[in-house]
């Protein structure tokens, strides 16, 4: 049963499972679930409980375990949402192999293609590397903590825990 952004629903599951009602008669079982797992889980939750789950759009829905065709079709819908889950999973897969194609070519040509999180990495690159000691020494030196970071390529949050880290007391 999830809950979080759908109160009404959460109230309907909360219901049926302390026994307030046998049947769900709806419409249409957009409501019921964002999703076809989420939709299984939620009829699932309501089987358990003794209650049973009635779609009038599609009269072939019907959780009654005497109806096997109700059966058939949440068959059916468990390997739709096996089938979402893997296309899910194929397609971020796919992205991530495009976006590391792309960042290939371009530095292949020279160009540096800036990422979404505006960090300018690409997928899997580790972090900006360098050294901590060097920013104890630039602080030293009389420089701001963002002077330091612009001098470094890195952010103002990562020197000021690097001089923290070293004992600096102006960080």
């Amino acid at each position: 049963m999830q809950r979080g952004r759908r109160p009404v629903r959460a109230q309907l599951l909360k219901d049926a499972m302390a026994g307030k009602f046998q049947v769900i008669l709806c419409w249409k079982i957009d409501p019921v679930g964002r999703s076809v797992k989420d939709f299984i889980h939620n009829v699932e939750a309501l089987n358990e409980v003794g209650v049973r789950f009635i779609c009038a759009a599609h009269p072939i829905i019907d959780t009654d375990a005497r109806n096997p065709s109700g059966q058939m079709q949440m068959a059916i819908l468990r390997v739709l949402a096996e089938f979402e889950r893997d296309l899910f999973a194929e397609r971020v897969q796919i992205g991530v192999t495009r976006a590391r194609k792309e960042q290939a070519v371009a530095t292949i040509v020279g160009y540096q293609r800036p990422s979404k999180s505006g960090k300018n990495l690409s997928h899997g690159a580790p972090r900006k590397i360098w050294r901590r000691g060097r920013a104890g020494e630039l602080r030293a030196l009389g420089m701001s903590i963002r002077k330091i970071a612009e001098e470094l390529g890195t952010t103002y949050g990562s020197v000021r825990r690097a001089l923290k880290a070293n004992g600096d007391a102006g960080a």
